[in-house]
C-alpha cells in the first residue's frame, strides 16, 4: 500500500481494497507513514519531539503515544494513560501491549489492563522484536556485556512454562 503525505496540508492519502482514504494529521510537524498488516504507523516530528499514531487501514484512530510515556487509546470513550519508564507499543488485532523498563502490560483495545509480565531476571525491557508482542529485546541490568561488548538479548515468552526463553544475542 502506497501512502502519500501532502506536506503543506499534512493530509495522508492511500488506497486499501480499491477504496480511497484520507486522514488529516493534527500537527504542524513532519510526518512519515508506513503500513504493516492491518495498521498504518505514523511518526510525527514536531518542535524537537516525536510522537506516534497508529490507524487502521480504513483510517480509524487506534492509539497515539510519545516517548514521555503518554498513551491515548481511541475507543468509544478515548482513554489517556501514562507509563513511567515507557519503551514501546505493539498492537495485535484484539489487544495492545505497552512495554516499560520493568513490565509488559496487556491492554484491551479500550485501554483496560488485562495482565502484566516482568522482564527476565537480571534484565530490563528495551523494545519489541518481530511481530509478536511476546518476543522482546532486553538489556542486561548493570550495563554488563559479554566478551564482545553486547548486552542486548532476544527473549520469547513460553506460555507453557510461564517464563521467558533466551533466544539469542542481538547483533
Amino acid at each position: 500500500m502506497d501512502i502519500e503525505i501532502d506536506s503543506f496540508t499534512n493530509t495522508m492519502r492511500w488506497k486499501h481494497n480499491n477504496l480511497a482514504y484520507e486522514y488529516k494529521i493534527e500537527s504542524a510537524g513532519r510526518a512519515v507513514a508506513h503500513a504493516s498488516g492491518e495498521y498504518i504507523y505514523v511518526e510525527i516530528y514536531n518542535e524537537g519531539r516525536f510522537s506516534h499514531r497508529v490507524l487502521s487501514v480504513k483510517g480509524e484512530d487506534k492509539i497515539w503515544y510519545n516517548a514521555s510515556g503518554e498513551v491515548k487509546v481511541f475507543s468509544d470513550t478515548p482513554v489517556t494513560l501514562r507509563f513511567p519508564g515507557f519503551r514501546d507499543v505493539c498492537l495485535s488485532l484484539s489487544n495492545y501491549y505497552i512495554m516499560t523498563e520493568t513490565q509488559l502490560l496487556k491492554l484491551t483495545t479500550e485501554g483496560k489492563e488485562l495482565s502484566k509480565l516482568p522482564p527476565p531476571s537480571g534484565y530490563r525491557f528495551s523494545r519489541f522484536w518481530g511481530s509478536s508482542p511476546l518476543s522482546v529485546i532486553c538489556e542486561q541490568i548493570g550495563e554488563t556485556s559479554d566478551k564482545y561488548g553486547r548486552n542486548e538479548w532476544k527473549f520469547e515468552w513460553n506460555s507453557q512454562l510461564l517464563e521467558w526463553k533466551l533466544i539469542t544475542v542481538v547483533h
